[in-house]
């Protein structure tokens, strides 16, 4: 395999890694919200977008 592709192999695992872990901390963070809570903290993570 050329280092090149390597490397952008490397990367994207990288970035899957990073959206999983966020994936997951937003999944906690919402296991300790209500309902209501919870739409308020989405809006505030899209705010600015």
């Amino acid at each position: 395999m050329p280092l090149a592709r390597f490397h952008a192999l490397s990367d994207a695992e990288a970035r899957r890694q990073r959206r999983m872990q966020v994936n997951a901390c937003i999944a906690a963070r919402s296991a300790q919200y209500g309902n209501d809570d919870f739409k308020r903290l989405m809006r505030s993570l899209t705010d600015g977008d």
